[in-house]
């Protein structure tokens, strides 16, 4: 019975790593998609802004590629608007 007893504790200890494992990845893939999301989003609102002329839309847009997450968030929460304001 000991053996067994070694058996399943080892087995239950495994399955709870998976778990944790699964759960990580899973976490991770969301927060990629998210990210490509935001990214796309970006890219769209550059393209589409008529604010800016073209050399200004491929160095915002080189921000975006460059620094995915930064620069999406500094086109969204400054880009967009300075021309709008200014």
């Amino acid at each position: 019975m000991d053996k067994y007893s070694a058996v399943l504790a080892a087995a239950d200890d495994n399955t709870s790593q998976q778990i944790v494992t699964i759960a990580l990845f899973g976490a991770l893939a969301v927060a990629a998609l998210a990210l490509l999301a935001l990214v796309i989003a970006a890219m769209v609102s550059i393209a589409r802004s008529a604010s800016y002329n073209g050399i200004e839309k491929i160095c915002w847009a080189g921000i975006v590629i460059i620094f995915p997450l930064v620069g999406s968030l500094a086109w969204f929460g400054a880009g967009r608007r300075m021309r709008e304001v200014g």
